[in-house]
């Protein structure tokens, strides 16, 4: 176990300590499944609305240069 000094106050804490017991500065920040997770999701969603808005001008593009003209 090293000691490491805190950048708010100073003060040498444990390096696996998550916050500061002196002035309560977090140390470390932690990326939980949670985190993960709607990132995920929110990667999914994007990539769906960016594939279909492709594939629907793609599909009336289609139809334009068939019909239409």
């Amino acid at each position: 176990m090293a000691l490491t000094s805190c950048k708010d106050c100073g003060i040498e804490i444990s390096d696996r300590a998550k916050t500061c017991p002196h002035c309560g500065l977090p140390l470390k920040f932690e990326i939980g499944c949670g985190t993960y997770l709607i990132i995920f999701l929110f990667g999914i969603v994007f990539l769906y609305s960016s594939c279909n808005e492709m594939i629907t001008s793609q599909y009336n593009i289609f139809w334009e240069d068939r019909f239409i003209k």
